[in-house]
């Protein structure tokens, strides 16, 4: 039998809900594989239960950012393997295989420096972006537990006051988005407004997508 594609647990242009398919029975294996997971909530890990069922064998693959202790699954994988920073830092990675609970369980913790077909112009970013915002390069770069929230504003206007894109004297306040139904998939984005005290008006004077702060 040959392989059956899935876009996805929802139609990213109209929403509806993932069909269920009716002859994995004829398969071999199901391989359920669930990008972010750590922001599935239980109806949509309810759809997908429910789409999948009639199998003969499935594997079940759970790939996220490791944002924080309190996300279940990462905290469910902390119990089974705690992260560990020294060995993050020095070798990039963590694996162990468990049985448990009447299944096989590989747990890999992971960084972008396994990646050495990465070009030099990418991993100066990463480097950069390391030094501007310590606390995301925890969860980004090392592959730890971390905040991502809150200092997102902080380390943009570095990088503005670093290349003379603007020099702010007084930050009024700042929009994240996450644009979880955009067609090029899960972009964060962010705008900054200043406020001018001549005329008493706040004015957005940049906007940038996604986590490496392009701007538009």
């Amino acid at each position: 039998m040959g392989a059956k594609y899935c876009k996805g647990l929802h139609s990213p242009s109209r929403k509806e809900k993932l069909k269920a398919f009716a002859d994995l029975n004829k398969y071999k294996l199901v391989i359920d594989w669930r990008e972010e997971c750590d922001q599935f909530q239980q109806k949509d890990l309810s759809d997908l239960e429910f789409a999948i069922r009639g199998y003969q064998n499935k594997i079940t693959i759970n790939t996220c950012n490791p944002e924080s202790l309190k996300r279940y699954i990462v905290g469910y994988c902390n119990e089974l393997l705690p992260f560990n920073e020294e060995i993050m830092r020095s070798k990039y990675e963590q694996i162990n295989y468990i049985e448990k609970w009447n299944m096989k369980i590989i747990i890999h913790y992971s960084s972008w420096r396994l990646n050495y077909e990465l070009p030099q112009d990418k991993v100066n970013e990463q480097l950069r972006l390391e030094q501007l915002d310590i606390e995301r390069a925890r969860v980004w770069s090392w592959g730890l537990p971390g905040n991502t929230s809150g200092s997102i504003f902080a380390r943009y206007i570095d990088i503005m006051q670093a290349t003379d894109i603007i020099q702010p004297t007084k930050l009024l306040g700042g929009v994240d988005l996450a644009n979880s139904t955009s067609p090029k998939g899960h972009t964060t984005a962010a705008s900054f407004w200043i406020y001018n005290l001549f005329d008493k008006k706040a004015y957005k004077v940049a906007e940038y997508t996604h986590s490496n702060a392009t701007q538009i």
